[in-house]
């Protein structure tokens, strides 16, 4: 399977050096996917750690989200030794057409590199990948650039 044909790469929050207040993604939109994987890229975080928690609706606009009982988090110990690494939240058929997740710092602050949405098992392909720019903060960023390549040999010099 061709995962660049048949998977959404989306970045929907740039760098927060010292996060220490929830960060709410943008809506991703399900329409034509019915799987979405939500990756927060750490930093160094700190001993009381960040729990990721999805929020659904059914509007875009962000005014009603809920949150759900889907979260994953990295607490205490193990929070302070997750420097470098990824929180991962996987959703199958959300219940609502539109999901966003929500990254709470539980008392301190943590570094977050970015946090992205990968959309797949789509209903329809290929998929063209989005190329927006993450400007101002309500439109998620694309892909600069992707190649898909089959047994490829030595490069030459």
């Amino acid at each position: 399977m061709d995962l660049l044909k048949n998977a959404k790469f989306s970045r929907l929050e740039c760098s927060n050096a010292d996060g220490d207040t929830t960060i709410d993604t943008m809506a991703v939109d399900m329409a034509g996917f019915d799987s979405v994987m939500f990756v927060v890229l750490l930093g160094s975080t700190v001993d009381e750690g960040v729990v990721l928690t999805l929020l659904a609706d059914d509007s875009s606009d962000n005014s009603d989200f809920t949150e759900t009982e889907a979260t994953v988090s990295a607490t205490g110990a193990a929070a302070a030794a997750d420097i470098e690494k990824l929180m991962i939240l996987n959703i199958n058929k959300p219940l609502n057409r539109y999901v966003r997740a929500s990254l709470e710092f539980t008392t301190q602050t943590a570094e977050v590199d970015g946090i992205m949405a990968i959309q797949y098992n789509a209903n329809d392909g290929p998929i063209t990948q989005p190329t927006a720019t993450y400007s101002d903060g309500t439109t998620a960023a694309g892909v600069i650039g992707s190649a898909t390549f089959a047994s490829p040999g030595a490069a030459s010099s």
